[in-house]
């Protein structure tokens, strides 16, 4: 199944958290934008605006969305 590209731009979603799980890796927790449908397997190229440094692969990266914890009431 061919990858389907969703641009966010103009509907960015909030980052609610961000906590240090390792030395050097982080864990980010965005808002779930309106009229997302999470699907197993899904990923996200994130890129990053004026980082203080980048790797080969520049200020973009590939980060796999875990399933969503929803919280109930």
């Amino acid at each position: 199944m061919a990858a389907q590209e969703v641009p966010l731009l103009g509907n960015l979603p909030k980052l609610l958290s961000r906590v240090e799980v390792a030395e050097g890796t982080m864990a980010f927790h965005f808002e779930k934008p309106p009229g997302f449908d999470f699907k197993p397997g899904q990923s996200a190229d994130l890129t990053l605006l004026n980082p203080p440094e980048t790797d080969s692969e520049g200020n973009t990266a590939l980060f796999p969305l875990p399933a969503l914890r929803l919280k109930t009431t």
